[in-house]
């Protein structure tokens, strides 16, 4: 059978040795040659896109050494296949042919959607064309395979099934994906071996061990809480009030429409509002109840008629994804235990016009707010430290930012073309500027940047063309390459520092490409540049 994996324990093999193989097919009939090459460190990607979902994944900066078995034509994707690196660590992925609808339900698959209609394209997951390149070059054990490949399904989710083997001299771990984001592990035992077909097989699994010593399974974080909320429900006797309410009232199968307008809210006999909750729903307005504790994961994704959301004090979580594409969402406001808002919370909420970060919030996740187009107004909390890549990208009506002193880290692009910024504060917690910060902000007049800032990062200001007024502190050693470039209205640059100390900062090339700076203007005299 095409796609059958066989799985050798060390105590059922002639040698000791543990043992992994698979054998591959060909889709419909055709035939897909594949070739044997070696993946050296600096032939790894640093960021990874997928073919067929566009999903994007930034990449570990020191990948190992690692044989695959891609496709011999290009164009499809890698499709690695299996392969050993020099760790001496196997594996062998495929996608398989069996699913659960109720699980499915629950927790979809993450298919990729291409842009139609004015929409922009959704990314999917990642799946068989993606995963040995993105475990493989990184793990050191077979164990230390399932949780990195458990990561990743929990953050980007999967459009397919898949069964996995990971394999160590002294382990083989079988690792199967359950929905979109969920998974479960199972060491197999030294005695045996397994042959497995192109489906699901783990028969049995224990959720104690899964979350104690992890002896012989894994599982994703809150596969428990997921099996509770989604697979058991019916026999919770806190659910049992809730299911007989709705058979005796509405008798209907289309329970989560009912929901929406009725007095019965299923949300107040939960702890967290479930990944997916409402998503793709034409609800207008929701009231989160008092006592949730948190928003899972695209619980309210493209609700395409919400306009406005009140998230209590309960809550302390805000999910990967969970308001995105809410593209008439214009009121938003978040209770004051909330410490966490993940990444793409309100990604693409286009209407949204102001927020306000309270000082419980600690960290504002990877593109939170990306191309929020119509947010004029943020107030960041002291509370936060960390501000993530792309966090704030292209919110073009942005007028204005100050970064408290709390804040520690400003992640690449966040900022990125802002093309209505005019003034920035930085606080003096920030110790760095990514990359590319201010990029594009055609409108930025105006920089104060904290004297706790080291380095500034390459094309922090790129095309900061009204740029007029910046002042740099002593504190600044190094300034990355286009820094600066095409700030054509930054005649000077205010150093608090000695000339001395200007001297010794490390410039990487072109940092003031294209600028008319001409002087330094140091605390000790002025540093003629032309």
């Amino acid at each position: 059978m095409a796609c059958t994996t066989i799985l050798v324990g060390k105590k059922a093999s002639y040698d000791g040795s543990t043992m992994i193989a698979r054998n591959d097919d060909s889709p419909s009939g055709k035939f897909t040659p594949k070739k044997y090459v070696v993946v050296h460190p600096d032939e790894q990607p640093r960021k990874y896109i997928s073919v067929l979902s566009h999903v994007e994944i930034d990449l570990p900066d020191n990948p190992m050494r690692y044989t695959a078995v891609p496709n011999a034509l290009e164009g499809d994707g890698i499709w690695a296949a299996s392969g050993v690196n020099e760790a001496n660590v196997a594996m062998t992925a495929t996608e398989t042919i069996t699913s659960n609808p109720r699980v499915l339900g629950a927790d979809p698959l993450v298919v990729y959607q291409p842009a139609k209609d004015g929409q922009e394209e959704i990314k999917g997951g990642i799946g068989e064309e993606d995963i040995v390149c993105l475990v493989l070059p990184y793990i050191h054990s077979a164990r230390e395979g399932v949780k990195r490949l458990g990561s990743l399904l929990e953050q980007y989710g999967t459009y397919e099934m898949n069964g996995i083997a990971f394999q160590d001299a002294e382990e083989i771990w079988w690792l199967e994906t359950i929905g979109g984001h969920h998974w479960m592990a199972r060491k197999v035992p030294d005695d045996v071996y397994v042959i497995m077909p192109n489906q699901l097989g783990i028969d049995q699994f224990n959720l104690e061990d899964a979350f104690s010593e992890q002896k012989e399974y894994m599982c994703s974080s809150d596969l428990k809480e997921f099996i509770e909320k989604n697979i058991d429900l019916i026999e919770h006797e806190e659910f049992e009030e809730l299911y007989q309410a709705l058979n005796d009232r509405y008798k209907i199968p289309n329970l989560t429409e009912t929901l929406l307008g009725a007095d019965i809210n299923p949300a107040r006999y939960m702890k967290e509002i479930p990944k997916r909750y409402l998503q793709d729903s034409t609800i207008q307005s929701y009231v989160i109840p008092d006592g949730i504790n948190a928003i899972g994961d695209r619980a309210f994704e493209n609700c395409s008629e919400l306009t406005d959301i009140t998230i209590p004090n309960s809550v302390s979580t805000i999910g990967y994804h969970a308001f995105a594409y809410c593209r008439r969402l214009t009121s938003v406001t978040i209770g004051n235990n909330v410490t966490v808002i993940n990444v793409s919370a309100f990604s693409n909420c286009s209407s949204l016009t102001n927020i306000t970060i309270p000082d419980s919030v600690t960290s504002i996740g990877d593109s939170a707010f990306y191309k929020c187009s119509g947010l004029t107004s943020v107030t960041i909390g002291n509370g936060v430290t960390s501000i993530g890549f792309s966090a704030f990208y292209k919110c073009n009506a942005l007028a204005s930012i100050t970064i408290p002193d709390s804040v520690t880290s400003i992640g690449n692009l966040a900022f990125y073309n802002c093309i209505g910024l005019t003034s920035v504060t930085i606080g003096n917690g920030v110790t760095s500027i990514g990359n590319s910060v201010f990029y594009g902000c055609s409108s930025l007049k105006s920089v104060t940047i904290g004297n706790s800032v080291t380095s500034i990062g390459g094309g922090a200001f790129v095309g900061c063309s009204r740029l007029t007024n910046i002042t740099i502190p002593n504190s600044v050693i190094s300034i990355g390459g286009d820094a600066f470039t095409h700030t054509k209205n930054l005649e000077s640059i205010n150093y608090l520092g000695t000339k001395d100390q200007w001297n010794k900062i490390k410039l990487e090339p072109h940092w003031n490409e294209d600028s008319r700076i001409e002087r330094i203007e140091c605390a000790d005299g002025v540093i003629e540049l032309k």
